[in-house]
């Protein structure tokens, strides 16, 4: 995997935590969190989205909105 999230995958090895701010069900839909946890059985996953996991805005990206 040639991305961010492939790095990620590279060093989880030697990670204790890994935390990420995808939209929520983004991680998911790749299979990202179960390839991490097969990876670091002890890693603390955290997934802090912009505006939460529920709300009406939970599904948006926070990046461009932050910024601005």
């Amino acid at each position: 995997m040639l991305s961010s999230a492939g790095y990620a995958l590279l060093t989880v090895g030697e990670a204790d935590v890994v935390i990420q701010n995808m939209r929520p069900g983004l991680v998911e839909r790749y299979g990202l969190d179960q390839r991490l946890r097969e990876e670091n059985r002890r890693l603390v996953y955290c997934n802090l989205g912009a505006f939460g996991a529920g709300g009406p805005l939970s599904d948006r990206p926070g990046a461009p909105r932050i910024a601005i």
